[in-house]
């Protein structure tokens, strides 16, 4: 039997199934941990409501009834890759760009985080006028300042309650080396930024029903040593502070997989040498070395395939990996010394020192 559009709309709309009432209790639709469907269905429904119901509705008729496998696998198909909610930080330009557009193509509705307002705006602009099909939204903090990050995430969870992913893909590369207190301004950007903004994050990726968190790391983790943390290093390099920090990024989600409930996965991955306007505005030998090697890197699209990748899969391909290392869409085994559950332990603890006062709750 074929319903109607309207008559399949007040069906939809009249089924509750019992793990979603609470959320669809007639009200606020936008709030549904299945709220991540994409658009696709024809109507005038606002903000995606009729594709958010009809999956709720397929998802309850057929898995209640034991008869998920009578559906046409086609169509099947279509209703269960759903739309998600993606949080990309440092989205206006090289890798975090490309992965919001590839990400938008595929109907995701994209939120950026950027320090430069003016830039993160311009993106969104971009992305709607090649996607109309999304609904993006630039929000605006500068890594280091904790209160800006503060604001930025708690204006993101009062709009957007359920967050599918979010994608802690903003890099710094120190035009000087400066520290804050004993914290080196590369390490607290790429660092402690980011841990404090996906602790805040945490009350929207916990009701989503399967949730990433995705750490763009670097190979050059490798040069990156865990006795620099939280210490002023007399002579420290560029690279140095980059290594480390990256080194951070890698040990953070070793650590986070200890603190984060079964609904919500953790990834760290190397995009590979990328060519984007990092360290332009750099001097030093490491700065030179980029800028002279930087037309046989590759294209930021290429740089964003892993970021993408741990986003979209499939979760049955990767559920077994949480917490483990990517690069070229491949889990890779890591050998550097620092990377042990008890130097993330030490990491976090540490870390948590600089941020409880930003924090609502001490811990995770």
């Amino acid at each position: 039997m074929i319903l109607s559009s309207s008559k399949l709309r007040k069906v939809i709309l009249a089924t509750k199934t019992r793990r979603h009432q609470e959320y669809r209790g007639a009200t606020n639709l936008a709030s549904c941990p299945h709220s991540e469907a994409r658009e696709w269905w024809p109507g005038q429904m606002e903000g995606g409501e009729m594709a958010r119901t009809f999956h709720c509705f397929i998802e309850h008729r057929y898995r209640s009834q034991n008869k998920i496998a009578a559906f046409p696998s086609i169509l099947l198909k279509r209703h269960m890759q759903v739309q998600k909610t993606i949080l990309i930080t440092g989205a206006n330009n090289g890798i975090g760009l490309a992965t919001a557009q590839l990400l938008a193509a595929k109907g995701h509705t994209i939120l950026t985080l950027c320090r430069d307002k003016s830039k993160g705006d311009q993106t969104v602009t971009n992305l709607k006028q090649a996607y109309p099909g999304i609904q993006p939204e630039n929000f605006t903090a500068d890594l280091t300042d904790f209160d800006a990050v503060q604001k930025a995430a708690q204006e993101i969870v009062a709009k957007y309650p359920v967050i599918d992913r979010l994608i802690n893909n903003a890099g710094y590369y120190a035009g000087a080396i400066e520290y804050s207190g004993n914290v080196e301004k590369t390490l607290k950007a790429s660092h402690l930024g980011h841990m404090l903004l996906t602790q805040l994050l945490l009350p929207s990726l916990n009701r989503s029903s399967e949730a990433r968190i995705i750490n763009v790391s670097s190979a050059l983790h490798a040069q990156g040593s865990a006795d620099r943390f939280f210490k002023r290093t007399q002579g420290m390099s560029f690279s140095q502070a980059y290594s480390d920090a990256k080194l951070a990024n890698v040990l953070f989600t070793l650590g986070l997989t200890k603190h984060l409930p079964s609904n919500i996965k953790t990834f760290v991955l190397h995009p590979g040498v990328v060519r984007t306007g990092f360290a332009n505005n750099s001097s030093g030998w490491f700065s030179t070395i980029i800028k002279i090697l930087k037309p046989f890197f590759l294209s930021p699209e290429q740089g964003a395939a892993t970021s993408v990748y741990l986003a979209d899969v499939n979760m049955e391909e990767i559920s077994s990996l949480n917490g483990h290392y990517f690069a070229k869409k491949k889990a890779t085994p890591l050998r550097h010394k620092d990377v042990t559950e008890q130097k993330a332990a030490w990491l976090w603890s540490n870390s948590m020192e600089f941020l409880k006062p930003y924090l609502k709750i001490t811990s995770v």
